[in-house]
């Protein structure tokens, strides 16, 4: 590495520096974002959805154990459960979900330690 002056010198296992709300690690030139600012990148969390009726059935289980991203939404656990369990995708579109017992729209977040139901479409008289 070069100075501003224009001396040569090598840094090695140097702390990395903070800069502007970065870290730069002086050997590799690699900035990074502060931990807390990196919290949540690519973090996965696995959620429990407990599966009822046809939605149980297709499954072949009562519940599936799905990993979403973190502050993943019910519309993104959806796509994953019919990732995992193609059989669902059928009736995917006319699933209910529940969580923490109460009905959620697709924009509802959830979190790990979210009570999930998957709710299939009912028909009967």
């Amino acid at each position: 590495m070069q100075d501003p002056n224009g001396a040569g010198h090598h840094q090695a296992n140097h702390p990395p520096s903070k800069i502007a709300s970065t870290f730069v690690r002086p050997e590799t030139g690699i900035c990074l974002a502060p931990d807390d600012a990196r919290r949540g990148v690519n973090s996965h969390v696995k959620i429990t959805v407990r599966l009822f009726a046809v939605a149980r059935d297709l499954a072949g289980s009562n519940a599936v154990e799905i990993e979403v991203e973190e502050n993943a939404t019910i519309s993104d656990l959806r796509a994953a459960l019919i990732e995992a369990v193609p059989a669902l995708s059928d009736i995917a579109a006319h699933m209910m979900f529940s969580v923490n017992s109460e009905y959620a729209g697709d924009h509802t977040t959830i979190t790990a330690d979210s009570d999930i139901g998957c709710i299939p479409p009912v028909s009967g008289g």
